[in-house]
Formats: structure tokens, sequence, C-alpha cells
């Protein structure tokens, strides 16, 4: 199955990523009866960032619609960030660019990935992920913003932000 080839070629294109860790793949009911797949990655906030020593676990459920639809991520350690919905509650409370609809976003580097195809893969989805924890541009717009607050802090306020994201760093993301 397409999953578990996307899934192989993760664990050997990140195996020796000292800030990224896989977990192994295993079935999970999503919706009904119909088995599906997810895995843990946990990534380690990058050297001057806010993240800095934070070890953040991220969910990635591949459903049954992989790969015509994207996985559904969900970060388990709370985090202050403008693409994280802080709200617990929610399967799905990240927002990478991957996943948006297939149109061009302005962004400050101007450039922005176009969304989810088919062509995409878990490694598209893991490479994203890392460039949320450590900070990597193309930066996000206020379209694809699952915390407004945050996003708000980072563009007008940013000691504000990185002061609250260390404090979520130290209080949540430590081992």
């Amino acid at each position: 199955m397409r999953e578990e080839i996307d899934y192989e070629r993760i664990v050997e294109a990140f195996k020796l990523n000292d800030y990224v860790q896989i977990g192994a793949l295993g079935d999970f009911t999503f919706s009904g009866p119909f088995p599906n797949r997810s895995f843990q990655v946990v990534v380690e906030g990058k050297e001057g960032t806010p993240f800095e020593g934070g070890s953040f676990t991220f969910t990635i459920y591949i459903t049954l619609e992989y790969p015509e639809y994207p996985p559904v991520v969900h970060c388990n350690t709370p985090m202050w960030h403008p693409l994280i919905d802080e709200k617990e509650d929610r399967r799905y409370n990240v927002q990478l660019g991957i996943f948006l609809d297939q149109k061009p976003l302005a962004s400050n580097s101007g450039v922005r990935p176009f969304g989810w195809n088919q062509e995409r893969t878990l490694t598209d989805v893991i490479q994203s992920i890392v460039g949320l924890v450590h900070m990597v541009p193309p930066y996000w717009t206020s379209l694809d913003s699952l915390n407004e607050d945050a996003l708000e802090q980072l563009w007008h306020d940013y000691h504000a932000f990185d002061a609250k994201a260390r404090e979520w760093t130290e209080r949540f993301g430590k081992k």
C-alpha cells in the first residue's frame, strides 16, 4: 500500500536527522470499522527559535483516502504557534501549507506551496512539520493561521510572541 511505502521512505529519510524521531506505524479506527494507519513524529526545537530545547509530538493519521487526500495531523504537545490550534479537543489542530487549496497565497517570502495533490508524500508532511517547529520560511499568512492571537503577536510584537512561545516550550515541551 502507498502509505507503507511512504512510511518506509520517511524512516529512511530522517534516520540521521538529530531533530526528528519517527514512531512505529500502527493501526487505529478513524471512523467506522475500516482500519487506518497512524504514527507519531517527535520534532526537537532548533537552536535560536522560541521552541529551542523543546520536544514536540505530532500524530499523523493516514485515512483510507490517502494519497488522494492528505493525512490528518495533530500536535499532541501544546505550542504557541500561528499554525497550531491550542485547543486540545480537536483531532485536527495543525495547518500546513501543503494542505491548503490548490491556489497560490501571498507570503512574506513570496513563495508558497500550492496545496495537496497525490504526488505529495508523507516526507512532504514531515518536512512541513519540521519547518513549522524550526520556523523555516515560507512564513504563514492570516489565511492559513489557526491561532489568530499567536499570528497577531508574531507580526506586531515579536518579543511578546517569543516570550510566550518559550514559556509554553518550557511548560509543555520539556522532556
